[in-house]
């Protein structure tokens, strides 16, 4: 061991090969490492440098190599490590959790991480954990509490994760990181190029521009960016270049700003934002952003439908795999996407430009969608549950499916100037889709269509009545092709003016707000009255419908006039489950209400970091260029103090906030507990704010198997059947697993009819065919292709679990299943034959 005295410097060129550990025990004592000194292993691994209580290191233009970990601080310490090289060390810089101790990595500029196979440990040293393909590099720097750290200017390279920080804040400019991939270690806690964690903690980064000849920030990575808990003042300027998520933001407190990156991963999301605290503020702007891996989206954003603000604009979208989306949005409340492009490149098929499900007012504005072609399977707008919704100024062009809408999604009047420009189908409305009026709205049909202009998929008129798009002509681009007989769906009238906003110059230079619908329009009427006509899944579309509408009249309550059959429904609904559900609704986002006292003094204290950090940063890079000035490293002691001390005192804040959020999420739980529910979606909606209150909500961002295993099970559900709650279910589910949901065939959306969905023959559907789809307690199977041997016919659920199987003979021409004992769902039927031939297809039971 190298004992170390107080002022002891090690000098030029000295080199210390196979020390065990170097300790630096109190402040009196301080360790300069400088002028090329390197310290490194033998033939075995060492310890590396620990600093006790108090001590002093500086290393710099020096290599440290071999270690176990290079640099050690189990208490109060200060640091700084400059112009240095660490080689091959499992950790570079660890900081433990200390206790009661904040220790400082003080300068930290130029150095560089380098990860290579490290030498073995040495007899009775405690084993480095392991990595499944070798001794590798676990971390560049690992940091469980310190005082700020400012990293400037660094290099990571070739280890597990590059920079781990947690309790503290963290600034990032101009460094790099590149190979940093699982390298075999558990695959949550490896392959991180930065992790920021600690909700009561700040993260700025920024890289070197995002313009296509600017250097990678991010390159050759596992994953990008990871913030837990943190306020992240801003990322930008930052080229990514990942396999998995580039960017990835999980219950982030405060604010989540990400602007001018430009990001492309191989088989993960490009922006992943995930249950956002009500609170947080989210920017998502003018990002270039493309995904290649299979059922990837650009921007993702998942939370709970408990509002705040979420933001994404100017955003530039290229989608080069298959059933890749742009943006999708997941139960977030008042979202808004203004002026995002997104494109499908050749062979990006089944996906999706914009996708909104179980949404509350989103507003999209002058978006443009640029398919693949006229069959290219891609959907440009996706609403699914998208109520009270705004859609002004939209383009979808050369797309199979300019638009889709399902699921309620009621929004009269809201659908404004969209530009269906060429396609397979402009727009189309499922049979579950109540949208309510469209008059004069201004919507435009151009170019050619290889089906309609536009499609209702409903057979009934009175289920057309209530998503009429009125327009002033009968030919022309304000009047789309139609469907035989579906006219009525397009009433004429003459006298009207087409809305021309979006056509005039600068129409979309400019964001605007999402226009007010407080009236009572016609599908209001009908739903206040008990005359609302629901198409396919009525029980179901009837509740959403009734959900909405109360919904409606709490946010204007002047719509409730005394006596009226307004008061009447909200009267009725109000003690109902429907108004039980919103009173649980209300209180999950008053749970995220603050005092206004204590919310101005944490805004004062956060205030405060963001600035300080700017000038900590700024010192450094003056003491960096050179600067003598003495006066610099006491302005930067003062500087962290203040931080240390404002960190704190959002520290007891926040603490008292969370245990009354705790308290108050009981007390909700138990009223959730207190609800008897009627039918699935509610028993959906129950079950999933149960485990929403046990853990999103107070802050846990892990499951345990047995809640991971019941959000699956609805998570899978259609939705038209589970209701909202399926698409909450999955939205906390993407906290820790990833899935991927296709509602047209789990719900058999425009698929009335037994038509295949696999199997070796394209004309697998000639193979037999069943009616009625859906059905309730029986169906009728037709066999066409005769044959002496024997068939086997099997029916499985969603799950993929055989709920069915029976010999059929060969001479059999049909066969009567009783599907009595199913529940409502998704099923698939398989026909095999004894040549082995699958033929399939979707049958879907409703009730």
């Amino acid at each position: 061991m190298l004992k170390v005295k107080a002022g002891f410097i090690a000098g030029i060129s000295d080199i210390f090969c196979g020390l065990r550990q170097v300790n630096i025990f109190t402040s009196v004592f301080q360790l300069n490492i400088q002028n090329t000194t390197t310290l490194q292993g033998c033939d075995q691994m060492w310890q590396g440098i620990a600093l006790e209580d108090g001590a002093i290191l500086n290393v710099d233009n020096s290599t440290i190599e071999d270690a176990r970990y290079a640099i050690l601080a189990t208490s109060n310490g200060d640091i700084s490590v400059t112009n240095s090289v660490f080689n091959n060390n499992f950790v570079g810089i660890y900081f433990l959790q200390p206790v009661a101790a904040t220790p400082s990595l003080n300068a930290f500029f130029g150095n560089s991480f380098n990860g290579g196979e490290m030498l073995p440990p040495y007899p009775g040293q405690s084993s480095h954990p392991a990595s499944t393909i070798g001794s590798q590099p676990y971390a560049g720097v690992w940091v469980n509490r310190a005082n700020m750290i400012n990293c400037s200017g660094n290099k990571f390279n070739g280890m597990a994760n590059g920079i781990f920080v947690r309790n503290a804040d963290l600034k990032i400019s101009g460094s790099k990181f590149t190979e940093i991939t699982d390298n075999g270690y558990n695959g949550f806690l490896a392959g991180n190029a930065v992790w920021h964690s600690g909700g009561k903690y700040t993260l700025q980064m920024t890289g070197f521009g995002g313009s296509p000849g600017s250097p990678f920030t991010i390159s050759g990575c596992t994953k990008g960016v990871r913030a837990s808990g943190s306020k992240v003042d801003y990322l930008t300027e930052c080229k990514i270049s990942t396999q998995k998520n580039s960017i990835e933001m999980n219950v982030n407190n405060r604010e989540v700003f990400i602007k001018d990156n430009a990001i492309r991963s191989f088989t993960g999301h490009g922006i992943s934002i995930q249950q956002a605290r009500p609170s947080t503020k989210v920017f998502v702007i003018n990002n270039k952003i493309t995904v290649l891996g299979k059922g990837k989206k650009a921007i993702l954003a998942n939370s709970f439908g408990t509002g705040g603000i979420a933001q994404f604009e100017r955003n530039r979208i290229n989608l080069q795999g298959p059933t890749n989306t742009g943006i999708e949005l997941n139960s977030i409340k008042d979202a808004f996407a203004f002026s995002n492009v997104i494109n499908f490149q050749t062979g990006a098929q089944g996906g999706k430009g914009i996708a909104i499900q179980n949404n509350e007012g989103t507003y999209l504005q002058c978006n443009t969608v640029n398919g693949g072609g006229k069959a290219d399977g891609n959907h440009g707008l996706y609403i699914w549950d998208g109520e009270n919704g705004g859609y002004s100024c939209n383009t979808v062009q050369n797309i199979e499916t300019g638009t889709f809408i399902a699921m309620g999604s009621s929004s009269p009047e809201a659908f404004t100037e969209t530009t269906f420009n060429s396609g397979g189908t402009g727009l189309r409305l499922d049979a579950s889709a109540a949208i309510g009026p469209q008059t004069h709205r201004g919507n435009r049909w151009t170019g050619s269509f290889g089906g309609f202009g536009a499609e209702h998929l409903a057979t009934s008129s009175q289920v057309w009545d209530q998503s009429t798009f009125t327009v002033h002509t009968t030919s022309g681009s304000y009047y789309p092709s139609l469907p035989p007989g579906q006219n009525p769906w397009f009433p004429n009238d003459p006298a009207g003016i087409p809305s021309t906003a979006c056509l005039e110059d600068g129409a979309c230079d400019l964001a605007s707000e999402k226009p007010d619908k407080n009236n009572i329009f016609d599908i209001d009427d009908k739903i206040i009255k008990g005359e609302f006509v629901p198409g396919d899944y009525g029980a179901e579309m009837n509740w959403l419908a009734r959900r909405y509408m109360y919904r409606k009249l709490n946010k204007y309550p002047e719509l409730i006039v005394p006596g009226s059959d307004a008061e009447l429904f909200f009267n009725q609904a109000a003690a109902g489950n429907i108004g039980q559900f919103y009173s649980l609704e209300t209180g999950i986002k008053t749970m995220y209400q603050i005092a206004t006292a204590t919310a101005s003094q944490l805004e004062a204290n956060y205030s405060l970091v963001s600035t300080k950090m700017e000038e900590v940063a700024s010192i450094d890079q003056q003491l960096q260029a050179g600067s003598t000035d003495p006066n610099l490293p006491l302005q930067r002691d003062s500087a962290l103090q203040a931080m240390e001390t404002a960190d704190a005192d959002n520290e007891a804040l926040l603490t008292g906030i969370e245990t009354q959020r705790a308290l108050d999420a009981t007390s909700l739980a138990n009223s959730n507990n207190a609800i008897v529910t009627e039918m699935l979606p509610e028993d959906n909606e129950k079950t999933v704010n149960d485990i929403y209150l046990a853990t999103v909500a107070i802050g846990r961002i892990s499951l345990d198997q047995n809640q991971i295993s019941t959000l699956d099970q609805i998570a899978a559900q259609c939705p038209l059947t589970g209701g909202s709650a399926v698409f909450k279910a999955r939205s906390i589910l993407s906290l820790v697993v990833e899935r991927e949901y296709d509602n047209e065939v789990l719900c058999g959306v425009g698929e009335r009819g037994g038509k295949s969905i696999g199997g070796n023959d394209d004309n697998a559907n000639d193979a037999f065919s069943f009616f009625p789809n859906p059905a309730k307690d029986e169906v009728i199977f037709s066999f066409h292709i005769p044959t002496e041997k024997e068939r086997v016919l099997v029916v499985s659920d969603s799950f993929g679990k055989e709920v069915f199987r029976s010999i059929v003979p060969g001479d059999m021409p049909s066969f009567v299943l009783d599907t009595k004992g199913f529940s409502d769902g998704l099923y698939i039927c398989s026909l095999i034959t004894s040549e082995q031939l699958a033929f399939s297809a979707k049958l879907v039971i409703l009730r």
